[in-house]
């Protein structure tokens, strides 16, 4: 949550957004339960800090992350 709190004027959110390709793919392997030494608490802090990327980042980004795996494994069009 802390990204959002601190991140407050456009050209800070600009900023932070540009790096939401590299950092977007990190936060979701944190937060898929594949390794078990990663604990609920780390899992919970990327989730809020994936939120606030997915908030300010280019909405073009989430749909390379996010929409288009989800379109192969479903394998629609």
């Amino acid at each position: 949550m802390w990204l959002c709190i601190f991140v407050a004027d456009e050209k800070e959110k600009a900023a932070v957004a540009k790096y939401a390709k590299n950092f977007l793919p990190r936060l979701f392997n944190l937060i898929a339960p594949v390794d078990s030494e990663i604990t609920d608490a780390c899992r919970l802090a990327a989730l809020e800090t994936l939120k606030c990327y997915l908030k300010i980042c280019d909405k073009q980004v989430p749909d390379r992350h996010v929409n288009m795996p989800l379109r192969a494994i479903l394998q629609v069009p």
